[in-house]
This record gives structure tokens, C-alpha cells and sequence, in this order.
């Protein structure tokens, strides 16, 4: 990351100062549109990654942190604290796969009506799949409910006493 920043500040700071006695408004040369295409599309992304890496990893520091500071202060560290919620998990890929099925199901009749073709349909046939998939992982990976119910002691059990 640190080589790439390098090389397009090497890249900048020769082609900056050519071009800045030849730049006209609204004139601007193929090369350098090109260069600035190519900087945006595959830059950007990386940066909006590197971003969202960043944030996730002081996230998990001040996880860290104060788990730390837990033990130091002698209390137990919550174990939701590095556990996600599973059934909230659980239930967003639910909702999320529902969604996915029915705009499979839209999309696939949209195409269908509008271009009387079944092949540009099947797009919605791919979406509707997915949304199918994931409603069944929800369902296979849902948490299982403990169903232990105190049972009530029998008469016999009173008898004896």
C-alpha cells in the first residue's frame, strides 16, 4: 500500500508540473483523462476497503480494550462481547433471503413480459435462487431453543415422602 501511494505521488509530481503550462479549460489531453480513469476506478474501491478495514480493526482494538480493562478492574468479560448475536444473524439472512426470492420471482416476470424472452428472464431465475439458498441456510444454521421444562414430581414421588 505504501509502494502504490509512492509511486502515484512519483507519477503526480512528474506529470503535474508539464502539465500545468498546457491545461486550458476544457482541454484537457486523452493520456491524462485516461490516467485519471484508471486511478478512479481502481482506486477508489481499494480505498473504500482500506477504509472499512481500517474502522473494523479499531472496532475490534477497543473490544480489546475493554475486555483488558475489565480484567484489570477484576470483573468477568461478557462473553457477548466477542460472540456475535446469532439469531439476529440468523434472522437478517433470513429477511434478506425472502427478499432476494420474491425479487427473483419480479424481476424474472418484468424481463419475461417485456422481452417475451426466457433466457433474459433467468437473470431473475439466478436471484430467485440465491434468496432460495439463503432462506435455507437461515434455516439450517437457525440456533436450537432448549425445550427443558421442570417437570412437576409425579404422585408417586409424593407418596413416598
Amino acid at each position: 500500500m505504501k509502494h502504490l501511494a509512492l509511486t502515484l505521488f512519483a507519477f503526480l509530481a512528474s506529470t503535474l508540473p508539464s502539465m500545468a503550462g498546457s491545461i486550458r479549460f476544457g482541454e484537457l489531453d486523452d493520456n491524462y483523462v485516461a490516467a485519471l480513469a484508471v486511478i478512479m476506478v481502481f482506486g477508489l474501491p481499494v480505498f473504500i476497503v482500506a477504509l472499512v478495514l481500517y474502522f473494523a480493526y479499531k472496532n475490534k482494538q477497543a473490544k480489546y480494550k475493554l475486555a483488558s480493562e475489565a480484567l484489570a478492574a477484576g470483573k468477568e468479560i461478557p462473553q457477548e462481547l466477542f460472540k456475535g448475536n446469532v439469531k439476529k444473524e440468523n434472522d437478517e439472512t433470513l429477511t434478506k433471503g425472502i427478499k432476494n426470492v420474491f425479487l427473483g420471482i419480479g424481476l424474472g416476470v418484468f424481463l419475461w413480459v417485456l422481452t417475451y424472452e426466457q433466457g433474459i428472464a433467468a437473470i431473475g431465475f439466478l436471484i430467485f435462487c440465491v434468496g432460495l439458498g439463503q432462506v435455507v441456510t437461515a434455516y439450517v444454521t437457525r440456533p436450537k431453543e432448549n425445550n427443558t421444562h421442570t417437570e412437576h414430581p409425579s404422585n408417586t414421588d409424593i407418596d413416598k415422602q
